[in-house]
């Protein structure tokens, strides 16, 4: 029996969380090998060239990217000014 080859093929779902409703489906997809977290967007785009749909892929497994914190002002601007 063969090995099923997965390469270049996904699976799309509706996506039934309403907290982003532009969002419609998601799903997963394996691409050389990596598997990648899939999202599809409504465009709200009133240009009349513009797509249908915009895709969004994520590797899985990448690390969660972290918004960067506000710097306190007093590390940034120290004592030390010469005037």
């Amino acid at each position: 029996m063969s090995e099923y080859d997965n390469n270049m093929r996904g699976g799309l779902w509706k996506h039934e969380q309403r907290h982003d409703k532009d969002m419609v489906l998601s799903g997963d997809c394996e691409i050389d090998g990596k598997t990648y977290w899939v999202n599809v967007f409504r465009n709200t785009s009133s240009h009349e060239r513009s797509p249908s749909f915009d895709l969004k892929f994520k590797e899985k497994g990448a690390p969660v990217e972290k918004p960067q914190q506000k710097s306190d002002t007093s590390e940034t601007f120290g004592d030390d000014i010469p005037f």
